[in-house]
């Protein structure tokens, strides 16, 4: 699966494994990790929705974004990247169509 970044920067820190433990410290390797989970993916259909990575599409305002674990809270958010979305008949996007996604963040949304 092709991965893109929001920002330049973002897209720095994550392809720099010294970036990317100055930045997030101990989630570094686990973020890593599901990095290179999605990458080896063909596409989102193969990444499991059981644990360790968990993927699950998030809910309300959010309703377009997916994650998947990192560790207890912390999760790595993005969206699906394919124009135009490949969405299945029930208004729902098809994942096994999905070859690139935009990574937003790292974060605990659980408030």
């Amino acid at each position: 699966m092709e991965i893109y970044f929001i920002t330049r920067k973002m897209s720095k820190t994550f392809n720099s494994e010294r970036s990317l433990v100055k930045e997030y410290g101990v989630l570094a390797s686990k973020i890593a990790q599901r990095l290179s989970e999605l990458k080896a993916a063909s596409n989102l259909s193969l990444i499991s929705h059981l644990p360790p990575p968990r993927l699950h599409q998030l809910e309300g305002q959010r309703k377009s974004q997916y994650a998947v674990d990192l560790n207890g809270s912390m999760r790595l958010i993005f969206t699906p990247a394919d124009e135009p979305l490949p969405v299945v008949s029930d208004g729902g996007i098809d994942k096994a169509r999905v070859t690139e996604i935009l990574v937003i963040g790292v974060e605990n949304y659980h408030g």
